[in-house]
C-alpha cells in the first residue's frame, strides 16, 4: 500500500494537524509514497519546529519513521525557515517509485 493511500497515516496526521490551524493536509499533491501538507495561511508565524513536532508526533502515533522536505517561495532576504509553504513526509526504508519534483524559488528583489 502506497503511503497516500494508508488511511491509518493520514487520520493520524490529520488528528495531530488540528493544533494548527494555518495548516492543512494536501490531499490532491499528496501522490503514492509522498504526504504534503500546505499552509494556508501565510500571515502565521511558521518555524522548523512546528514541522519537527509534527514529525516527531506523526512518527510516535503510527509507530513508522519518516523523513520530510520542505519548500516554498522566498526572497534572497527572507529566512527560509520561516517562510515555507508546504512540507512532505516520506516513509524512510521503502523504495520510492517516483521522484519528487521540488521547486524553490528565490526571487530577486527589483533594485
Amino acid at each position: 500500500m502506497k503511503l497516500a493511500e494508508d488511511q491509518q497515516v493520514i487520520e493520524a496526521l490529520k488528528q495531530i494537524l488540528k493544533n494548527y490551524d494555518y495548516l492543512e493536509y494536501d490531499e490532491t499533491w499528496s501522490v503514492l509514497d509522498e504526504l504534503r501538507i500546505k499552509v494556508i495561511d501565510l500571515n502565521a508565524k511558521r518555524n522548523l519546529q512546528v514541522i519537527a513536532e509534527i514529525h516527531r508526533r506523526l512518527q510516535g502515533t503510527t509507530n513508522r519513521k519518516f523523513s520530510y522536505l520542505h519548500g516554498g517561495q522566498y526572497t534572497d532576504t527572507d529566512n527560509f525557515n520561516e517562510v515555507w509553504t508546504d512540507f512532505t513526509f516520506t516513509e524512510k526504508n521503502t523504495k520510492r517509485e517516483h521522484t519528487s519534483v521540488r521547486t524553490y524559488v528565490c526571487k530577486k528583489k527589483a533594485r
